[in-house]
């Protein structure tokens, strides 16, 4: 099963290779605010510990 939680970045080329990561903070506070229906703000803290993936996909060599 997938975890969909963690925070992707766009894949980059480093190499030949195609290089991204996700990171999954397991601790902190978050929050949302709402304001007249049209416009929302979200608050929150990336407290450790962080679970962190990278992952490259290329040829060897």
């Amino acid at each position: 099963m997938k975890d969909n939680s963690f925070k992707k970045t766009e894949e980059v080329e480093i190499s030949g290779a195609k290089v991204k990561s996700a990171l999954k903070p397991l601790g902190g506070k978050g929050g949302i605010s709402l304001s007249a229906m049209f416009y929302a703000t979200g608050t929150g803290t990336l407290d450790g510990p962080l679970r962190w993936s990278v992952e490259a996909e290329g040829e060897e060599g």
